[in-house]
């Protein structure tokens, strides 16, 4: 069974205006909140993989720290 699909309007009356298609139900603020957020993270994983650390992939938190 599939999750239903909501369509939400981001950035209304600016030139980055556009649709944003998720299985999230949430009031338009919350998934306004929710889309910046995701955003942020996508930037800062383009921002790391540009430093090279896509090449540093590790799968125990001791190597994370080192």
């Amino acid at each position: 069974m599939s999750k239903p699909l909501y369509a939400y309007r981001v950035g209304e009356g600016s030139d980055k205006e556009r649709v944003v298609v998720s299985n999230k139900g949430l009031s338009k603020r919350q998934f306004e909140m929710f889309y910046r957020h995701r955003w942020q993270v996508e930037v800062g994983i383009k921002v790391l993989k540009g430093h090279g650390l896509e090449s540093y992939m590790v799968r125990r938190l001791r190597a994370i720290r080192l």
